[in-house]
């Protein structure tokens, strides 16, 4: 094979190549900047815990332990028998819930755990840290937040917060800054653990058992801004933020200033007004 025929081989596939490029480029989803308000969102961590609180029974006699009603899972009533206790000889029964031979629950709800055994000794020179029973009421749950102190700010009563794809609000804040229960299962630059905890409601079909640790994105007002564009037309790249703009039929990359953003879009700064922005 000559050079002639090497060369026209080169120069046929170059313009294949340019022409496969330029159809893509054509063929591109594009989005142009848009007018429009943006909510800004803060994320956070949740527990799932009961509204009411979860009471916790201990012991209430001296004694050993006869015979266990209830197992976790059972829902309970109010002053319903646990446990019984045969009280220890000569001692005299004390009982904070009011019965020297029982144990009960102190509000309706479900057993969440249980540390008692038949045949176990109650009030010993060393006693259990764990109550015997522990008791809550799964149907009225709430959301208990831990916002990180600098995104303090962003929340008050009324604050909408979204769990997946449903929303509910912000029902009360702490009125101060306080240490996180558990500074280290979050990432380094969290692990100070201030934090700001605030309370909401679990939402209506969200089924969430108690305990449950669920990420949430916390909506700040709405702000109207000059251009939108979604979050994933924005690439960074050393630093920067870029975005591919289709100009005619080759697509050339600009930088932009990025400002507030949510969990779908991001205001920008620095594009022409009608840039038609490649989607990835």
């Amino acid at each position: 094979m000559n050079k002639r025929v090497i060369g026209i081989v080169a120069v046929a596939l170059v313009a294949l190549l340019a022409a496969a490029r330029v159809r893509a480029n054509l063929a591109a989803e594009v989005v142009s900047p848009e007018a429009g308000e943006i909510r800004r969102a803060t994320a956070a961590r949740a527990t799932v815990v009961p509204a009411d609180g979860v009471f916790h029974v201990a012991p209430a006699v001296n004694g050993r332990v006869r015979e266990v009603l209830v197992r976790v899972g059972d829902r309970v009533e109010r002053d319903q028998e646990l446990a019984r206790v045969e009280p220890s000889g000569g001692s005299q029964p004390f009982d904070i819930l009011g019965e020297g031979e029982s144990l009960r629950s102190p509000a309706a709800g479900v057993v969440l755990s249980r540390n008692v055994e038949p045949g176990d000794l109650l009030g010993t020179v060393v006693p259990s840290t764990l109550p015997l029973f522990e008791i809550a009421d799964p149907e009225r749950l709430e959301l208990r937040l831990e916002i990180d102190a600098r995104d303090a700010d962003a929340i008050a009563v009324g604050t909408v917060v979204r769990v997946a794809e449903r929303e509910t609000t912000i029902d009360r804040v702490s009125p101060r800054i306080e240490r996180r229960e558990h500074p280290l299962d979050d990432v380094m630059s969290r692990a100070s653990g201030r934090v700001r905890v605030a309370w909401a409601r679990v939402p209506e079909g969200a089924e969430l058992p108690i305990g449950a640790s669920v990420d949430v994105v916390i909506l700040g007002a709405p702000r109207a801004v000059e251009a939108l564009l979604p979050r994933e037309a924005v690439a960074i790249r050393d630093g920067r933020a870029i975005v591919r703009v289709r100009d005619g039929l080759f697509i050339d990359e600009l930088p932009v200033t990025l400002g507030e953003a949510d969990d779908v879009h991001v205001a920008v700064e620095g594009l022409p007004s009608g840039a038609a922005v490649v989607l990835p």
